[in-house]
């Protein structure tokens, strides 16, 4: 049971990982200017 506990917790570590890089990318980007934002 714990290692099917510690798998789950290694996804959603990695999960976090990917979208955490994946925020400050598109911040860098919106606040750069290189991607334009309609309002």
């Amino acid at each position: 049971i714990l290692t099917t506990v510690d798998d789950k917790l290694k996804l959603l570590r990695n999960k976090r990982e990917y979208l955490e890089k994946l925020k400050k990318g598109l911040m860098g980007e919106l606040l750069t200017g290189r991607v334009r934002v309609k309002v």
